[in-house]
């Protein structure tokens, strides 16, 4: 965690992960009483929850946006999981062109799950990546 003063005001970087890694994209930044996760993604290497950012560290419910900042796996994969088992009442947002790929390459992880894991390492199903969908505002580029 970094924590410093910017002109009296504390600037907090708490990564969840992909500190030395890839995967497991996840900063959450906390700034002038506003709070922001960047990414919400899985480590590719690993199964059911270890391969989650470490969410234990923060307050879901203190986020005020989730912004995905593209749809590869190590940074979108842990969304729908995220949403169903926190207590998160922020905003989510990506890019439309991000929201319309994110769908697909999660549907694909859960077909690919559910081929090759054990059923204990399921994080989600087709069902919870579909109310995903609904808590995504998209946004136009540079916004």
């Amino acid at each position: 965690m970094i924590k410093q003063k910017i002109n009296g005001d504390l600037l907090e970087v708490i990564p969840l992960g992909a500190g030395n890694e890839v995967g497991r994209s996840c900063v959450v930044v906390k700034f002038k009483g506003k709070t922001v996760m960047f990414d919400c993604g899985i480590h590719p290497a690993h199964n059911g929850i270890y391969c989650l950012p470490y969410f234990d560290f923060i307050n879901a419910s203190e986020v005020d946006l989730l912004m995905i900042t593209h749809h590869h796996l190590d940074h979108c994969g842990a969304l729908p999981y995220f949403l169903k088992n926190t207590q998160f009442k922020g905003k989510v947002v990506m890019t439309h062109a991000t929201k319309a790929i994110y769908k697909y390459v999660l549907s694909d992880y859960v077909k690919i799950c559910n081929m090759n894991k054990e059923k204990e390492d399921f994080l989600y199903d087709d069902s919870d990546l579909n109310q995903s969908m609904s808590w995504i505002d998209p946004i136009t580029h540079h916004r």
